[in-house]
């Protein structure tokens, strides 16, 4: 049984616990509501700057991403007819390669995100917004590296001929440790684009590193005697 000066400690941890619990509730709402405040002053000088509806509307989506800590956000505009407004989504689709080729990851995945919305035909489309969300997931985070990957495999069933999605599907059985998938892949790649620069590429890597096991492995017995 607890003495009562038992249960005064007891209350008194936790009365201290509830004060500490309710002023880090107090701080996290303040953050978060300067955040907010930051955000809304950007989007504000962003509209001034520039007239460009498309700017302001892609400015306005990577705030709201930053803001709810999102792996990637879009505002979707349907044509008049609504129906799919094929020459926006073409250019937000080469704007998004752009993005990939500098490395801007987070940027490309807005770009093609907001293109399959705008173009939900385009398998091509989901293929790269797929390994742009590869690239974006954190190495600790299964579920969202294989949930880019089917959407990279569903696209794929439906053009087969997109030499790019096999390419992404070599790079990420590379980054899972399989070189042996990795290398299938890159086969199929260069069996439907025989100039696909990146494919060829990674074969000879893949190589290479192969080769220098090899050695790694003879010098190893060698000494070993």
């Amino acid at each position: 049984a607890y003495s009562e000066s038992d249960v005064r400690l007891l209350q008194t941890i936790a009365s201290s616990m509830g004060v500490a619990l309710g002023n880090a509730r107090l701080f996290d709402e303040a953050t978060r509501r300067a955040r907010e405040t930051v955000a809304l002053n950007q989007v504000g000088r962003d509209i001034s700057a520039t007239l460009d509806v498309s700017t302001v509307m892609e400015r306005i989506a990577i705030h709201a991403r930053d803001l709810l800590h999102a792996n990637t956000s879009a505002i979707f505009i349907p044509g008049d007819d609504g129906k799919p407004d094929i020459m926006k989504a073409e250019s937000n689709f080469q704007k998004g390669r752009t993005c990939l080729a500098k490395g801007e990851n987070k940027r490309a995945l807005d770009f093609l995100d907001l293109a399959a919305r705008q173009d939900a035909h385009q398998a091509l489309y989901r293929v790269h917004r797929g390994w742009a969300r590869f690239l974006c997931a954190e190495a600790n985070d299964s579920r969202s590296r294989n949930e880019a990957r089917e959407e990279i495999k569903a696209a794929l069933t439906e053009d087969e001929a997109i030499d790019a999605g096999y390419l992404f599907m070599g790079n990420i059985s590379k980054v899972l440790g399989n070189d042996d998938l990795a290398e299938r892949f890159y086969r199929k790649t260069l069996a439907l684009n025989p100039s696909n620069a990146d494919a060829i590429r990674e074969l000879r890597l893949l190589d290479t590193r192969r080769r220098d096991k090899g050695k790694d492995g003879l010098l190893n017995k060698f000494f070993k005697k």
